[in-house]
């Protein structure tokens, strides 16, 4: 068979993985074959395959450790983004003192802080579970954790304030103190339970993760992490 039936078989299956997933698909137009996937004899050779598929997996397996640890640091600080205006809990990016929430705050420390900044002020009550293109989702992709386990992470802010809000407020808003320790309580338990279902989860989520990030990239996964 020749080495140019070959490249447009290859590009076909490619583009069949992941067609039953429901995140956006890359057309095929956009993967690539390396030249490294294929042998001196024109076929093309399995053992590379395979060692790209380990290389995605435990960079995935790496990402997610590292998110892991992030998330445990930001719990235990206990600083997370105030509700003052909300009598019911609501869903902030980044509140009025610049705190980002929980997955914010990982995608921050991936460097991507000026995509955050930026939809803070177009749409601070951004649920990630929602996520389905740009920035944010090919971060999810390579993050090392499921669109699922990233939802469950983010976690709306307890309403703090004090005084009452039906009244002119004055500013700086009222902090009621009672609530607010109340607040961090919960929302560290919450993050803390959370980290438990993903540490149980990882084989599971590393094959959703795995096959989610090439379903939608193909070839050029690996080089996105």
């Amino acid at each position: 068979m020749s080495s140019r039936l070959l490249v447009a078989v290859s590009l076909c299956l490619l583009g069949a993985v992941g067609c039953t997933d429901t995140h956006k698909m890359v057309p095929n137009t956009a993967l690539t074959v390396s030249t490294s996937d294929v042998g001196n004899d024109g076929h093309e050779d399995a053992s590379n395959d395979g060692d790209a598929k380990t290389t995605l997996r435990d960079k995935l397996a790496a990402h997610r450790r590292v998110q892991i640890e992030r998330l445990e640091a930001y719990a235990a600080a206990g600083t997370f983004p105030q509700n003052l205006t909300q009598p019911t809990p609501s869903h902030q990016l980044k509140d009025a003192n610049g705190t980002y929430c929980a997955v914010a705050n990982l995608v921050v420390q991936d460097g991507l802080g000026d995509v955050i900044d930026a939809k803070s002020k177009t749409d601070n009550t951004l649920l990630f579970g929602d996520v389905k293109d740009g920035k944010l989702h090919d971060w999810i992709l390579t993050s090392g954790l499921t669109q699922e386990e990233v939802a469950a992470i983010q976690a709306p802010a307890p309403y703090e304030g004090g005084g009452n809000l039906s009244g002119p407020v004055p500013m700086p808003r009222p902090v009621d103190t009672a609530k607010h320790n109340a607040a961090t309580i919960a929302l560290q338990a919450h993050f803390r339970a959370v980290e438990a279902q993903i540490l149980a989860n990882t084989d599971a989520s590393l094959e959703v993760a795995e096959n989610r990030l090439e379903g939608t990239y193909g070839t050029v996964a690996v080089s996105m992490l």
